[in-house]
């Protein structure tokens, strides 16, 4: 059976799907990320969380509640044997200057989130799938701190 796990953790939305339909174990996660861009405005209930609406072009405001609405900052497919399979952005972002997997990043803070984020979903998809990474490095799964 499909589970679905969905975390706020480094200013991402992320949601994890994993699950087999027959009983012969997980043998890979899928991963979908949006940056969170504002919490608790206007007045929606405390814990709102607004992610880039696509299309948007970064224009201040354009924000949705809506993942199915939200422009997408990273997929990925995180297999039970460590390899992984990662694009960045939408697949729509074909426009001239923005190609896809684009990601557009603002200082320091902004590069440390998105390597916490690599790490964190790498890790807790060997967790879900009760796997080791017969490679991991001791405390790689600390992040970073700012």
């Amino acid at each position: 059976m499909k589970e679905t796990l969905v975390e706020d953790k480094f200013d991402f939305r992320i949601r994890f799907t994993y699950g087999s339909d027959e009983d012969e174990g997980i043998y890979g996660v899928n991963v979908e990320t949006w940056e969170i861009m504002a919490t608790n405005i206007s007045n929606e209930p405390e814990g709102t969380v607004y992610l880039q609406l696509k299309e948007s072009k970064g224009r201040s405001g354009d924000y949705t509640t809506k993942e199915d609405e939200a422009e997408s900052y990273l997929k990925a497919w995180i297999k039970w044997d460590g390899c992984s399979h990662v694009n960045f952005a939408n697949e729509e972002t074909e426009e001239p200057g923005y190609p896809y997997g684009y990601i557009h990043m603002c200082g320091s803070y902004a590069f440390i989130n998105h390597v916490n984020l690599l790490r964190y979903i790498f890790g807790k998809s060997m967790e879900l799938m009760g796997r080791q990474d017969e490679d991991t490095i001791p405390g790689w799964e600390v992040p970073i701190g700012l």
